[in-house]
């Protein structure tokens, strides 16, 4: 499936890195596994309304990150015809995952052609302090011709300024140089911003996700 994001056009998507699955048939929490991925690919690949399969859960049954990078490409790949987003752990994973998808379209000219995954990447470590290990995933993927999704998942209180138009200012700054370093690796190739603000829970600290923010991104 391509994806025309010029205009005023939307698209809906998955998204998430779930480490438990809710199992209704056990009722009960537990952790999610390969073929728990496998399947929500499937569902999402049956739902008209639904654009773009983003990874939706980690794989908990496999302990070796090479294995768990591949095995989540393979079950994005395999599980749904839409345009599939996910990401690596390490820039040498991508390269193995990249020769995987060659495979699958055909050759890597036909990749290259129309790349069917993209990467999503929290490049930046707030405030305004770049990754290097995920900007070396970044670099593979840029160079692989794999599109990227610049992610900016700052904490408004605690890693960006408090305010809302704080957090948004930060993070497009941060996403900003990121895309300088994209084009840096190879002018024009495809990204896209996603700044994604978040907010600390008061209580405890930590992140509190799915917070109303997130509405401000992109």
């Amino acid at each position: 499936m391509i994806l025309d994001l010029s205009g005023s056009r939307v698209h809906f998507a998955t998204a998430g890195a779930a480490v438990m699955i809710a199992d209704s048939a056990n009722n009960r929490y537990r952790e999610s596994t390969t073929r728990d991925l496998y399947d929500l690919a499937r569902i999402a690949d049956n739902c008209e309304h639904i654009h773009l399969f983003q990874r939706m859960c980690v794989l908990r049954d496999l302990d070796n990150t090479y294995e768990m990078d591949l095995n989540t490409t393979y079950c994005c790949v395999a599980g749904t015809r839409k345009h599939v987003g996910a990401s690596w752990s390490n820039c040498n994973h991508l390269a193995k995952a990249l020769e995987m998808l060659h495979i699958v379209a055909g050759g890597e000219d036909q990749w290259r052609a129309r790349p069917f995954v993209s990467q999503s990447n929290c490049f930046v470590v707030p405030p305004m302090k770049f990754a290097e290990e995920a900007l070396e995933c970044l670099r593979v993927a840029v160079e692989g011709g794999m599109p990227v999704l610049l992610l900016s998942a700052g904490q408004a209180g605690a890693t960006t300024p408090a305010t809302l138009a704080g957090a948004v200012s930060q993070a497009w700054a941060e996403c900003l140089g990121g895309l300088v370093y994209v084009n840096a690796i190879k002018p024009g190739a495809p990204a896209i911003i996603g700044a994604w603000p978040f907010v600390s829970d008061l209580r405890t600290g930590s992140m509190s996700g799915g917070s109303p923010e997130q509405g401000t991104d992109f």
